[in-house]
């Protein structure tokens, strides 16, 4: 693998459900590009922080076990480059960088009660 292709950016694309199940058809989808470079997965473990009555040492003890966080840098671009001609003059191109974000929130922020 190169230099180049090591920054090279991908494409995410994210499905909204419409049902709980996660069957069926989608109800919207987000797709973006993304810098493969920037993801990062962490994992963390708590351990209780008081030492027990009568010991002469503090033992960790395992408490419970944090969410995993996915950390990613999401690329959203506005420009309209990659938009063909034909579609750039029937006004199917590229959403605003405004419009895409405010997409990509009511998909994956808000919560939908309906399911």
């Amino acid at each position: 693998m190169g230099l180049l292709s090591k920054f090279k950016l991908q494409r995410l694309t994210i499905y909204a459900w419409s049902a709980r199940a996660r069957s069926g058809i989608t109800f919207d989808k987000f797709t973006v590009q993304y810098n493969p470079s920037s993801l990062q997965m962490s994992h963390q473990n708590v351990f209780e922080e008081l030492q027990g009555i009568n010991t002469s040492g503090r033992e960790a003890r395992y408490s419970y076990s944090r969410s995993e966080t996915l950390s990613v840098d999401l690329v959203i671009d506005g420009s309209g480059v990659s938009d063909f001609a034909l579609t750039k003059l029937l006004g199917l191109g590229a959403d605003s960088v405004t419009d895409q974000v405010d997409n990509f929130l009511k998909l994956c922020f808000y919560m939908n009660g309906e399911i």
